[in-house]
């Protein structure tokens, strides 16, 4: 079998070593800053996910009692309090 030998190969330096794929990175980059980059964004982005999620409960919240209480003053036949809720929860603008 012929074996071909890289002899100035980084590969060779990490295979002599018994590194694997992860320390070969912590080996070769002596640069801290894109893992904090890494953690700074995952972090940004699980606040941004919370806040959206916040946001859709209250939306879906709003949305669901509109139903519930228009029907309700419907049928009591209670316009102005419709119209009060309306604009309450943002569905009518103030006029």
């Amino acid at each position: 079998m012929n074996r071909v030998a890289f002899s100035n190969s980084p590969f060779q330096a990490i295979a002599r070593r018994g590194m694997n794929a992860h320390t070969s990175a912590r080996y070769w980059s002596t640069d801290p800053q894109p893992y904090f980059a890494y953690v700074r964004s995952a972090m940004t982005i699980t606040v941004v996910n919370y806040l959206m999620l916040l946001g859709f409960m209250v939306f879906f919240a709003v949305a669901d009692t509109i139903g519930v209480m228009v029907s309700q003053n419907y049928g009591a036949r209670d316009a102005k309090r419709i119209g009060a809720f309306l604009v309450t929860s943002g569905a009518r603008s103030p006029s």
